[in-house]
């Protein structure tokens, strides 16, 4: 299974904690979780966490050539 449970954890103690959450948590296209909450002096935060079971590498390195190439897949 790829999934974490590492949000859901951070979204319990904050919840116990009387943190204001702003969104629940969201699944995006890609795979990545994410939600909001309010911070200090009405500061918005996103916590994110990124599937780390990802079919295709978001950076290759090909050693022969040392050549550097990246995926530019969105979230859209």
């Amino acid at each position: 299974m790829c999934s974490s449970d590492l949000l859901d954890a951070v979204w319990s103690i904050l919840v116990k904690a009387w943190t204001q959450i702003l969104s629940p948590i969201q699944t995006l296209q890609n795979g990545a979780r994410i939600f909001f909450t309010k911070g200090p002096d009405n500061v918005l935060i996103e916590l994110l966490e990124y599937s780390y079971c990802l079919k295709t590498p978001l950076v290759q390195f090909d050693i022969e050539s040392t050549t550097l190439s990246t995926n530019t897949r969105t979230s859209r």
